[in-house]
């Protein structure tokens, strides 16, 4: 049993591993791209201004995004997302509409209705949802965890 617990974690370690590495190449690509862009050294400086305005530094905000994807499984997905909000909502300001920085990380999103549940012809009160121990969730891929939101018509 314990040799089971060991290479359970270890697997895990592995996949963790694996996909803060990928996380990681695919945030780096997101930086270039942004930095890229007409318009950076402006979204630079109003988002440093932002920072001022709350008194917080860049340093700080970036080790607060370090630590929320690394304790979500090296999850570096989620920066690319907070980071283009806030673009987004520069975008917004340079438009004329006012948003506050950090009041939604990441855009609303709005739920997919769930396919109808289809009934059995032998009245058997069969249900075709698909059901997800979610206490398991946690150690599923980035892919598999995709597939089963989506499958539930949650995403």
């Amino acid at each position: 049993m314990a040799m089971y617990e060991i290479i359970q974690k270890n697997m895990k370690a592995s996949q963790d591993y694996e996909r803060g590495k990928t996380g990681w190449q695919e945030l780096q690509r997101f930086n270039a791209e942004l930095e890229a862009r007409p318009d950076f050294n402006e979204f630079n400086e109003w988002y440093i201004r932002k920072l001022q305005g709350m008194g917080v530094t860049p340093e700080q905000v970036n080790m607060e995004l370090y630590n929320r994807a690394f304790h979500n499984g090296n999850s570096f997905g989620l920066i690319p997302q907070v980071v283009s909000g806030w673009y987004r909502q520069y975008q917004a300001e340079r438009a004329g509409r006012k948003t506050p920085l950090m009041s939604s990380p990441s855009p609303q999103r709005t739920r997919a209705k769930p396919p109808a549940t289809l009934e059995g012809t032998g009245g058997t009160g069969y249900d075709t949802k698909r059901k997800l121990d979610f206490s398991k969730f946690g150690d599923m891929s980035e892919d598999a965890q995709a597939e089963a939101l989506i499958s539930m018509g949650i995403v």
